[in-house]
């Protein structure tokens, strides 16, 4: 995933900090925001939270387009999957090891994260939907683009039933000014 530049820096601008202090509240390194201010690619939990540090909504600060949109989903969907299934297996054996309560509600966040990270994508997807029919060769549903859409939809729903299957249950969750880019609050629906 991508970040724009120049969104990335007038961001942490407005709010007087400089890379380390970006990086100190988004819990990432100083070389995870040089990186993302350098235009290359970062993991998407990391764009997240420097976005949250920031307190701007990581699609205020992702390079636009539908081509980014299109590039940033297919990069997603590669490794949702295996994420979501790694962070669900460190979820079951804090629970089954009687983990205490902050260390599973940290694990249900990671959880809660990756679905949101996949709401995000589909999202941008529909925003860019008429450049990306249009940018794209290919009529009706043979477009690579719409194929995208439609893969996309299929992931984030492939997902939430692996949360469901895991014995949690999903909800929106109330944000406020401090998390708002949080969508997902999961809870576990035994033990």
């Amino acid at each position: 995933m991508k970040l724009d530049r120049r969104k990335l820096i007038r961001a942490r601008e407005l709010l007087g900090y400089g890379i380390e202090k970006t990086a100190q509240e988004a819990k990432v390194s100083k070389n995870s925001v040089l990186r993302a201010e350098h235009g290359e690619d970062i993991r998407p939990v990391t764009a997240r939270k420097i976005a949250g540090a920031l307190d701007v909504p990581v699609a205020d600060l992702l390079e636009g387009g539908w081509q980014q949109a299109f590039d940033n989903s297919r990069y997603f969907r590669t490794h949702a999957e295996e994420r979501l299934r790694e962070r669900l297996r460190l979820w079951e054996a804090a629970r089954d090891e009687r983990a205490g309560d902050e260390e599973r509600r940290r694990l249900l966040d990671e959880v809660g994260l990756v679905l949101d990270e996949a709401n995000e994508v589909l999202r941008r997807l529909q925003e860019n939907l008429g450049e990306g029919l249009g940018g794209m060769k290919g009529a009706g549903e043979e477009n690579p683009y719409w194929e995208e859409v439609r893969e996309a939809d299929t992931s984030y729903r492939e997902l939430l039933a692996m949360v469901g299957d895991a014995g949690l249950s999903v909800r929106p969750a109330k944000t406020s000014n401090a998390a708002r880019l949080r969508q997902h609050k999961l809870e576990a629906l035994a033990g």
